[in-house]
C-alpha cells in the first residue's frame, strides 16, 4: 500500500471514528432530553414536553434507532395534547414513512380533531392496504365510522362464556347495529392503542393493540362515554384466575373448571392417600 492510499484510508477511518463519536454523544443527549420530556408529559406541561422532545428528535445519530422512534411518538402526543393537530400529523407522516403502523391511526385521530373525516378514513384505508393483517388500523376505522354515525345506545355486551369472558358485543348506532364476536376481535376493537397509559407506579407506557383482558364490564352513558372496568392480563395460556373464580361462583365443580381450561385431559388420583405425608 503506497503512502497516498494509506493517507486516504487514514482520513476515512478518522471520519468514521468522528461520526461514531458524535453519534454516540447525540444518542446520550437525545435520551436525556427525552427523559425530561416524559417528566413534563406526566405533569401535563405539554409545551415544555414538546420542546424537550423536539430537541431530542434533532440530535444527530447515525441510524434511526428505536429511541428516535419513541421520541417522535412522544413529540406527536405532546403536540396533539396542545391542539397542534397539523404539526402532530406531520410528525406521524415521518413515522409512516418509516413503516410505523400505529402512526396511521394517530394521524387519523389528528384529522378527526380537525373534522376531516374523509381524509381520516383515507389514511386508515392506506394503512390497511399497506398492513392488511394489523388489527389496530381496522379498529381506528371502525371507531371513526361509529363517531360519524353517532352513538344512540352505545355498546352492549351480548354474550359471555361460562368463565365470564366477553365473547359477544354489539355496537348500536342511529343507522345500524354491528356485532363483534370472539374475545380477540372485541379486545382489538377496545384496544388502548394510540393512547399513553399511566401505570400505578407513575410510569407512562404506550397502549397495546389489545385490551388487556376480556373479563370486563361496560358502563355506557348514551352518546357520551363508555367506561370499561375489568381485571386480568389476558395471556390466553392455561387457566384464568378470574375465569376460574367466576365459574366457581356460578356453581361449577373443580373437575368442570379444569376440563374447561385444559382440553383433552384425564383427571386421575395419584397415590393411595394424598392427605398423608411422610416426614
Amino acid at each position: 500500500m503506497n503512502s497516498r492510499l494509506k493517507g486516504i484510508v487514514t482520513v476515512i477511518l478518522i471520519v468514521i471514528i468522528g461520526l461514531v463519536a458524535v453519534s454516540g454523544i447525540g444518542y446520550i443527549r437525545q435520551r436525556m432530553a427525552a427523559d425530561q420530556g416524559v417528566k413534563y408529559l406526566k405533569q401535563k406541561e405539554y409545551q415544555k414536553a414538546y420542546e424537550e422532545f423536539d430537541s431530542a428528535a434533532s440530535r444527530f445519530t447515525l441510524i434511526f434507532t428505536k429511541q428516535k422512534k419513541n421520541v417522535l411518538f412522544y413529540e406527536g402526543e405532546a403536540l396533539y395534547q396542545m391542539g397542534e393537530y397539523n404539526k402532530a400529523a406531520e410528525i406521524y407522516d415521518r413515522l409512516i414513512d418509516r413503516g410505523e403502523v400505529k402512526a396511521y391511526s394517530l394521524k387519523a385521530y389528528c384529522l378527526m380533531q380537525r373534522n376531516k373525516t374523509k381524509e381520516a378514513l383515507e389514511v386508515c384505508n392506506l394503512g390497511i392496504s399497506e398492513f392488511p393483517k394489523e388489527g389496530e388500523i381496522y379498529c381506528t376505522k371502525y371507531a371513526i365510522y361509529a363517531k360519524q354515525e353517532k352513538y344512540k345506545e352505545g355498546l352492549q355486551v351480548i354474550k359471555k362464556n361460562i368463565s365470564g369472558a366477553v365473547t359477544g358485543m354489539e355496537i348500536v348506532t342511529e343507522n345500524k347495529s354491528i356485532q363483534l364476536e370472539g374475545e380477540y376481535e372485541i379486545r382489538q376493537f377496545l384496544s388502548p392503542a394510540g393512547c399513553l397509559i399511566t401505570e400505578k407506579d407513575g410510569s407512562i407506557v404506550n397502549g397495546s393493540n389489545l385490551l388487556p383482558s376480556a373479563y370486563f364490564e361496560l358502563n355506557v352513558k348514551s352518546g357520551k362515554a363508555v367506561q370499561i372496568q375489568g381485571k386480568g392480563y389476558g395471556h390466553g395460556v392455561g387457566m384464568s384466575q378470574n375465569g376460574a373464580n367466576e365459574m366457581a361462583r356460578e356453581g361449577y365443580g373443580w373437575q368442570e373448571i379444569l376440563n374447561y381450561f385444559f382440553k383433552d385431559i384425564t383427571l386421575e388420583v395419584v397415590g393411595n392417600n394424598l392427605s398423608k405425608r411422610e416426614t
